[in-house]
């Protein structure tokens, strides 16, 4: 015989069991078994005195999207007519018809989900908001006419001075990223001419184009030397002779316009004319 089991008692829709119930004899095995029936006993009691709630059901996380759903649109350039609101599917908010508007692009909060070139602008047609009309795509000038590149790249009236205020001191050039620039230096010329040979009746044979160069010195000492890009060929002429516009070679000048970064490392970057004055 394995032992005696001895109850005095068992508890009534508690939760525990009361001082008089005691387990006496037996074996651990049955004392175990014992404990356990009495568990399910309580547990079972405790339900029924608080009623029969339900678990909360196991939600998927892969199943849920973030945020509130958003609006779905005709297109981004019929913001306020929603068609719907966006269901989740797949973890992703999703629409039958139209496009999300939290990826329509905005100029302004949202640039990077914005094409960098535009349509062609013109007095009468200005580019929309958030966006420059500019020369051409090489010529990256505010303008009247030309095309709209995303961004304000307006030149402030402060730097198209001839003065110290505002001036863009050249050691920061290689941390800017496209900005407009005020900045003083010498004028130089980089020629390139035909590759041909001239003969004593026509020495001056060779058609010669070039470009501009700005020559910088920081204050700490370091030379720059910056191309400068221009709406129109810098210098024309011959082996013989050229001459520039709208600035002259070796003169120091004050010259404004927009920076343009370099993409290859190591590079000085790109200044694109706008403006300038004697210094």
């Amino acid at each position: 015989m394995l032992g005696m089991v001895a109850i005095s008692s068992l508890p009534h829709r508690t939760g525990s069991l009361t001082p008089e119930t005691t387990v006496t004899g037996g074996s651990s095995l049955v004392g175990r078994w014992l404990a356990s029936l009495l568990m399910v006993t309580a547990t079972s009691a405790c339900g029924d005195a608080l009623g029969d709630n339900e678990p909360p059901a196991r939600v998927d996380s892969d199943t849920m999207c973030a945020g509130e759903a958003p609006l779905c649109v005709a297109s981004c350039g019929q913001r306020t007519e929603a068609l719907a609101t966006a269901e989740c599917v797949a973890a992703t908010w999703r629409c039958d018809a139209g496009i999300r508007i939290d990826l329509c692009c905005d100029p302004v909060l949202t640039p990077e989900r914005c094409e960098e070139w535009g349509d062609v602008c013109e007095p009468g047609s200005p580019c929309p908001n958030g966006y420059t009309c500019v020369e051409s795509r090489s010529q990256l000038v505010p303008a009247d006419g030309g095309v709209c590149r995303l961004g304000d790249l307006s030149i402030p009236a402060s730097l198209q001075q001839c003065d110290e205020l505002s001036m863009t001191p050249p050691e920061v050039l290689p941390m800017l990223g496209l900005a407009p620039v005020k900045l003083k230096g010498v004028v130089s010329v980089d020629m390139i001419c035909e590759d041909r040979k001239c003969d004593a009746s026509n020495p001056c044979c060779q058609r010669c184009s070039g470009a501009y160069w700005l020559d910088l010195t920081s204050e700490l000492g370091s030379r720059v030397l910056l191309p400068i890009r221009t709406d129109t060929i810098a210098c024309d002429g011959t082996n013989c002779g050229f001459s520039c516009s709208p600035m002259q070679a070796g003169r120091r000048v004050w010259v404004w316009g927009l920076f343009e970064p370099g993409s290859a490392a190591g590079s000085a970057g790109l200044l694109h004319y706008a403006g300038h004055c004697d210094g």
